[in-house]
Formats: C-alpha cells, sequence, structure tokens
C-alpha cells in the first residue's frame, strides 16, 4: 500500500499553533510515505512565513515532501519583487515551482498554476504541463499510478467559488486523460471535494479529484473546519479519507470515498 497525506493551504501567518500539533501528531501517527502540499503555504509570501511552513513538514514522518505555490506564496504588498522575483522564498525552502517525482510504480506531477499578474485565479501551462506528464507517463508505462498536484482546483463545492475553478479547466482535464492521470490534488478555496470526473467533464479517461480544505489556518469556512486529506492506494483501489478537525482537538476521519478502475478510468464505488 502507498499512503498520500496531502496537506493545503496552511497559511503560515495565520495558523493556529494547537491546530499545527494536532495535525502534526496525526499525520506522523499515519505514517505516510509521501507528503503533498497542495499550495498557499504562507499567507503572505514572507521568508519567515515559508520557515515555519518547512519545519512544519519536517516534523511530519513522511520519506518524501513534495510541494506547489499557491498564489498566497507570491508576495502581495512588496509588487517590486512580486515582479521582478516572485518566488525568491518559496524556491529557496521548497525548490523547484514544477517537477517529477517518481520510484517507478508511481509518479506525481507538480504543476504551477500561479502567475505574478493575477491575484487569485490559476492557469494551467499546459505546453509545461504535457512536457512533465509526456515524461512521467513514458517512465511508468500505461498502467503505473499518475498523480498531479495543482493549487488552483478543477472543480469546487460551493456555487460562489466556480471563479475560482482554474481558467483552462476543460483543457487541462482533456491534457490529463491523455496521459491517464489517475489522481489530481488541489486546494485553495478551503472547502474539501472528493469526487470523480464522470460528470464534471467529457473526456477519455476519468480521474480522481482530492481537494483539500485548510489544514491549519484560521481562515476557514462555515462547514468545513480545519482538515487534511489521506489517499491509500492499494490493491487496484483508492481510498480518500477526509480527516477534520473535532471539537475536542483531534482530527477525525469525517468522510472517505473508495474509487475503482474500469475501462472509462476511475469511478467512485
Amino acid at each position: 500500500m502507498t499512503r498520500i497525506l496531502q496537506v493545503s493551504d496552511t497559511h503560515f501567518g495565520t495558523e493556529i499553533d494547537a491546530v499545527v500539533e494536532a495535525v502534526e501528531k496525526q499525520a506522523s501517527a499515519l505514517k505516510p510515505d509521501i507528503m503533498i502540499f497542495s499550495g498557499d503555504l504562507t499567507q503572505r509570501a514572507r521568508s519567515a512565513e515559508f520557515a515555519a511552513a518547512k519545519k512544519f513538514a519536517e516534523r511530519i514522518n513522511a520519506p518524501v515532501h513534495l510541494a506547489v505555490p499557491g498564489n498566497h506564496d507570491l508576495p502581495l504588498y512588496d509588487m517590486f519583487t512580486r515582479l521582478v522575483n516572485p518566488y525568491r522564498f518559496y524556491r529557496k525552502f521548497f525548490g523547484p515551482r514544477q517537477q517529477v517525482w517518481q520510484d517507478g510504480r508511481m509518479a506525481v506531477v507538480c504543476l504551477d498554476a500561479t502567475h505574478p499578474l493575477r491575484h487569485t485565479r490559476g492557469k494551467t501551462k499546459l505546453d509545461e504541463a504535457r512536457a512533465l506528464l509526456e515524461s512521467a507517463r513514458r517512465s511508468l508505462g500505461p498502467v503505473g499510478l499518475l498523480c498531479v498536484a495543482e493549487h488552483q482546483p478543477l472543480d469546487v463545492k460551493m456555487p460562489a467559488d466556480i471563479p475560482e475553478i482554474l481558467i483552462n479547466a476543460a483543457e487541462t482535464a482533456q491534457l490529463f486523460a491523455e496521459f491517464r492521470v489517475d489522481i489530481v490534488f488541489s486546494g485553495h478555496v478551503h472547502m474539501p471535494l472528493i469526487r470523480d470526473t464522470h460528470k464534471l467533464f467529457k473526456i477519455s479517461r476519468h480521474f480522481i479529484i482530492s481537494g483539500a480544505g485548510t489544514a491549519v489556518s484560521r481562515r476557514t469556512r462555515a462547514g468545513a473546519p480545519n482538515s487534511f486529506n489521506v489517499v491509500d492506494i492499494k490493491d487496484g483501489g483508492v481510498t480518500v479519507a477526509l480527516h477534520a478537525l473535532q471539537k475536542n482537538g483531534a482530527f477525525e476521519i469525517a468522510h472517505q470515498a473508495v474509487f475503482t478502475r474500469d475501462d472509462s478510468g476511475w469511478r467512485g464505488a
């Protein structure tokens, strides 16, 4: 079994210390193989905030740590830096904005949908994404598990959040289907969403969407407490579990979905 811990929208600079400790305790007990940080690591892209996010990730016992930037990981008020060197602290603490990690059985393609000239909205850089996906799929072969992490989502739960969907969502979904992507990790709207794409896109092969909420920030939304997702991949099936903060200060599974794969791709069981 492979276990992936998805943590998103920590917004360090707005974190709640007790919740940080609770996430670290629960996440380390789960013993994930991979930790994916799906964007908005910081609130204002300050060096101290990135340092706190890095230390948080390191305290979680996972052999592999991956991340993608979110819109909050670019400076908002320092316009000179935003235009000249917007990702300097992200790169210092978390490395490349786009990359491929793989171990021969599975791969994670990390995509950056942000741009210094956009405030919140994201857009997949399709040509760059194609090159990364092609490389990953070639190494994996046709059946290896291929995941993508990208901050802005392909779908949202709340109608008010529709403007926050990726600008080129339909084209992105087509590209993911072409390369037989299995799971897409996203964040951004602080409202978890776990689903397949059968009723969402007309594509040749369907995949799983694992949209995570905000893990440790006080910037929660009504009906969506602090949370993170855990993805278990075992015996050809995938289970995505939403771990939500309870009134007793601990995280417990609030919802989980099981997915199986057929000729059309992935489908909720």
